[in-house]
């Protein structure tokens, strides 16, 4: 299954922004608070910033019980004459030069929506990023096209000590005072501040 990942943490999205430079699809796992939203929203605002379609979509339970659940969330960035399997397929392949796909929790996915992302990343090549917490979860057609070499791992992890100072002193404007910086510690989930 899916092995020899590469890793990032959520304060860098410039390196996950190169690893879509070398491959155009991209599996981002880690658990939970971990930064995986965080960096679809980075490079959302990335793309958008350069006026090119980056629409954000995040499935969830709810989304789940519609055909097509997780594409009716997103008002604004896709007309709603292209609200089907088909139309969505023409759409994003006809946009993929200019266009990327962020999905986040794609084990929430419904059937409709697995299958035209899957069909847009595996026949169109449409540029995407997608995200589930671990590989358990991974829907079939995701491994699929991850087997077929059209998908690359990368796990987010956590961040270190220097990261966290370098998040904090960026926050605040300035240096950490020895009274205050041992608030900001590192966990498995991110910062956490005390």
């Amino acid at each position: 299954m899916l092995t020899s990942a590469v890793s990032v943490t959520s304060n860098r999205p410039t390196a996950l922004l190169a690893l879509l430079q070398d491959k155009k699809a991209l599996l981002l796992t880690g658990p939970a608070g971990i930064g995986k939203t965080h960096l679809l929203r980075t490079i959302a605002a990335t793309f958008e910033g350069q006026r090119r379609l980056a629409p954000l979509l995040s499935a969830s339970p709810l989304s789940k019980t519609i055909p097509l659940g997780v594409f009716l969330g997103a008002p604004g960035s896709i007309p709603e004459d292209r609200l089907s399997p088909g139309a969505l397929i023409d759409f994003f392949t006809r946009q993929r030069s200019q266009a990327i796909l962020l999905i986040d929790n794609v084990d929430q996915l419904d059937e409709t929506s697995l299958f035209v992302v899957s069909r847009l990343i595996g026949t169109s090549g449409l540029p995407a990023v997608i995200t589930v917490r671990d590989l358990n979860s991974v829907p079939h057609e995701i491994t699929g096209l991850y087997d077929s070499g059209d998908l690359r791992h990368v796990v987010v992890e956590g961040l270190t000590d220097a990261d966290v100072d370098e998040l904090a002193t960026h926050m605040i404007g300035g240096p950490l005072t020895p009274t205050p910086a041992p608030a900001f510690a590192p966990s498995p989930m991110g910062i956490h501040c005390t």
